[in-house]
């Protein structure tokens, strides 16, 4: 997991769904509009958005592996959590 992803903005970036405990997301991918404290809301190709549980899914965003477990935090205390690791 690259520090740079978890200690920046997801807004407008791709992700696509590797592993997830719900196999019909198992491949979805859009691009990121909104991220809460558990959910990620994707714009997908075909038009429709949808929101995905972070606990559930496995994903990349702009070809970075992420554990959505791991990063079920509020945007601003993933992004501060991060920054002061350095």
């Amino acid at each position: 997991m690259s520090p740079n992803m978890l200690s920046s903005s997801w807004l407008a970036r791709r992700l696509v769904v590797c592993e997830s405990t719900d196999p019909t997301l198992i491949g979805l991918e859009g691009q990121v509009i909104e991220e809460t404290r558990n959910t990620i809301l994707l714009a997908c190709g075909d038009g429709l958005e949808r929101r995905l549980a972070k606990n559930v899914i496995h994903f990349t965003l702009d070809g970075n592996p992420i554990a959505g477990p791991e990063v079920i935090l509020r945007v601003d205390e993933r992004i501060r959590k991060n920054v002061r690791r350095r």
